[in-house]
């Protein structure tokens, strides 16, 4: 038996139901096109957290300027 067979199913009917997967991931055209949508499928992934983390990356770097610009206001009054 090869691999992605499935054998001995049955199902509403009672009939058994044989799904061999690599026998149609076998055709050059239909591999193509799984790898492809696979593919893309990482890059949005690692697109979004890439954004995601350098966001957040950007968002603590300004807390943290607006904490250090407030906390010296605060201690150094203006000079009139």
């Amino acid at each position: 038996m090869s691999t992605a067979m499935i054998a001995g199913t049955a199902g509403r009917s009672g009939r058994c139901i044989r799904l061999d997967l690599a026998a149609w991931l076998r055709t050059r055209p239909l591999w193509d096109a799984v790898t492809l949508v696979l593919m893309a499928g990482d890059l949005e992934l690692s697109a979004t957290g890439s954004w995601l983390s350098l966001r957040r990356l950007w968002v603590d770097r300004m807390f943290r300027l607006s904490t250090h610009r407030l906390e010296h206001a605060i201690a150094a009054p203006p000079a009139y």
